[in-house]
């Protein structure tokens, strides 16, 4: 959905995100060629009323907290079952795609983190930024915002469990800086699980 397709768009560089439509009348028109469609927002021409639906919230989280000026920040989600080296579909959010996240410097200092649970289950999760972390959880078909002070643009060292069997370290590290640094989101509990085995 909505929130899948924005996150995807600016991890991979756009700028903005547009909606075809964001309001529509009871019938889901009017349209240029008059077909019906789905939007955030539906007016009843004849009462008056206004129907939000869940894609307007899903919306929000990005419009309300990444404000015009932001920068995109490198946000890492690793490891969890969507990023297992495997390609991925664009425009998949299904139980088996996780936990998916973007991230921004905005213009008043603040970092804002959109988190988004594809899943079928709870996931618990680690957000980090630099030397800084705090544990979370965000439900199944959720998604969470994040805002919080940055740390600035020094060098930031994040580090995320490798998969048994990949070829990789258990603990690759990922350097960089961009604008108050990298964002690492963990699913924690898929890592400690992945130890055990």
């Amino acid at each position: 959905g909505y929130a899948h397709d924005i996150i995807g768009d600016l991890n991979a560089g756009s700028i903005g995100w547009i909606d075809w439509n964001l309001l529509l009348d009871e019938r889901g028109g009017p349209n240029h060629v008059d077909n019906v469609c789905d939007s955030a927002i539906m007016a009843n021409l004849t009462s008056g009323e206004v129907y939000r639906h869940p894609q307007y919230y899903f919306i929000g989280h990005f419009s309300k907290f990444i404000s015009p000026g932001s920068t995109h920040l490198e946000t890492l989600v690793g490891p969890t079952l969507t990023y297992r080296g495997q390609p991925r579909r664009y425009g998949t959010c299904g139980a088996n795609d996780g936990l998916q996240a973007t991230g921004a410097l905005r213009p008043d200092g603040q970092v804002a983190v959109a988190v988004l649970n594809c899943g079928d289950e709870a996931i618990k999760f680690k957000l980090r930024e630099g030397a800084r972390a705090i544990r979370a959880s965000i439900p199944p078909h959720a998604i969470q915002t994040y805002v919080f002070e940055s740390q600035g643009s020094s060098p930031l060292q994040a580090r995320t469990p490798g998969l048994r069997g990949s070829g990789r370290p258990d603990w690759a590290p990922f350097v960089g800086v961009n604008l108050g640094g990298w964002l690492l989101l963990e699913d924690w509990m898929w890592a400690e699980e992945m130890r055990l085995k």
